[in-house]
């Protein structure tokens, strides 16, 4: 009976330190779900002093919505590469005919940052690129499940978080390199 619990007590230990082991520090994690996305995101970019990193599976503007929320994410990007920050994106690109409409949507958004001299990435197009990821002065990391659409951003049930954490932050930014290689 003792040896059972000593075992159970050393197993649980054990997968204890394991879990630790991988886990980032994090100063704070706010929400940003369903109608908080564009408000919170929005105060995020607008602060952003040194760098932003953008990873987005559907980006789309509406010309005839100029204040659509997703008009205004991307008037973010480029006030913050006005700033002087150093902004760079990477939006899918897929070759199938399925592809047409966010290639659509995500070309019509590559030009106008690139009009600003953002770098735009396209990934592989053999390689889909499903992240909806941020990063923000190496310090902040935004990542969930918000596409930049008017139906994602204003209508959708969408979750995302915004973690304050120079180790994820670090670890994404990596991360954002990599897949900008693959092209």
């Amino acid at each position: 009976m003792i040896r059972r619990f000593v075992t159970l007590l050393t197993v649980a230990a054990v997968f204890t330190l394991c879990a630790r082991l991988d886990a980032l520090p994090a100063d704070n994690i706010e929400t940003l779900d369903n109608r908080d996305y564009f408000p919170k995101l929005h105060a995020l970019l607008s602060g952003a002093r040194s760098s932003v990193r953008v990873i987005m599976f559907s980006a789309a503007v509406y010309p005839d919505k100029p204040r659509s929320p997703t008009n205004l994410i991307v008037q973010d990007l480029i006030d913050a590469k006005r700033r002087g920050v150093d902004v760079a994106v990477i939006l899918e690109c897929g070759d199938k005919e399925r592809d047409r409409s966010i290639n659509e949507k995500n070309g019509a958004v590559k030009s106008i940052l690139e009009k600003e001299k953002i770098i735009v990435y396209n990934e592989p197009v053999k390689i889909t690129t499903h992240s909806k990821l941020i990063v923000i002065d190496g310090q902040i990391t935004v990542i969930g499940s918000t596409n930049w659409s008017f139906a994602a951003v204003a209508r959708n049930n969408e979750t995302a978080v915004a973690i304050f954490s120079r180790d994820l932050a670090s670890h994404y930014t990596a991360y954002f390199e990599s897949v900008a290689r693959q092209r």
